[in-house]
């Protein structure tokens, strides 16, 4: 049955993300996750799903799902994938009409009625008892903040006047409570579903940071070809 979800211009990691939160904060972790392969899920097959292809390099939704021990299974076979587009086709067809009927045009107000409204509704007309009563969600620990977890992670090295560059932009760090140096040293660059950016060190723990600073980045002189030192040489 349907749990969450929500209304996006496409489908992409941080969506995905904030539905998994929203489930997760409702009900719990899930023992396992039945996907599709989309690319943000895991490494896409370039040759085709007939290529035999090594994952060494997990992508950051199977990164966040290994660290709350949730098991991913991969639909690999049309029949598989089928099963999950037939309650797309419900959606598409009776969550539309009834959106138009109800005059939601916006995205926001959209995602609203899916959960307040067609999902409850969709369950109860549905839902079929469980022969075990038993939850296959696992609790939550109390300590942990999911938005820490489901985010897309990568390390930085901090600059002498303690900014740091990500995805083309600047950031200034604010000085740590704990006085700690972090010029010239590694930081982990957490961006949560949200877009917001949050930094963390090794030994200063949490560090705020400032929005993007108003700067370009250092222009690189162009590499002279051989064509150019001759020229220059003859002048």
């Amino acid at each position: 049955m349907p749990l969450y979800g929500r209304f996006e211009p496409q489908e992409t990691l941080n969506g995905c993300f904030e539905v998994f939160y929203h489930v997760g904060r409702r009900h719990g972790l899930a023992e396992a996750l039945y996907l599709d392969r989309a690319g943000q899920f895991t490494t896409t097959r370039h040759g085709g799903t007939h290529v035999c292809q090594r994952d060494d390099k997990p992508t950051h939704f199977e990164i966040a799902m290994q660290t709350l021990a949730v098991k991913l299974i991969f639909a690999n076979s049309p029949q598989a994938r089928g099963r999950g587009e037939r309650i797309n086709g419900t959606f598409q067809d009776r969550l539309v009409a009834e959106l138009e009927h109800h005059h939601i045009t916006d995205l926001a107000g959209a995602t609203d009625y899916l959960n307040r409204v067609f999902i409850p509704k969709y369950a109860k007309r549905f839902g079929v008892k469980p022969r075990d009563a038993s939850s296959a969600f696992r609790p939550i620990p109390e300590e942990l903040d999911l938005r820490t977890v489901l985010c897309a992670k990568s390390t930085r090295e901090v600059a002498n006047d303690n900014t740091i560059s990500y995805q083309g932009r600047f950031y200034q760090l604010k000085p740590n409570t704990r006085s700690v140096c972090i010029a010239g040293t590694k930081v982990l660059v957490q961006e949560w579903f949200d877009g917001s950016i949050h930094i963390r060190h090794e030994r200063a723990g949490a560090i705020a940071v400032t929005p993007a600073l108003d700067r370009q980045r250092p222009q690189r002189p162009p590499k002279l070809t051989p064509y150019d030192v001759f020229a220059v040489v003859s002048v």
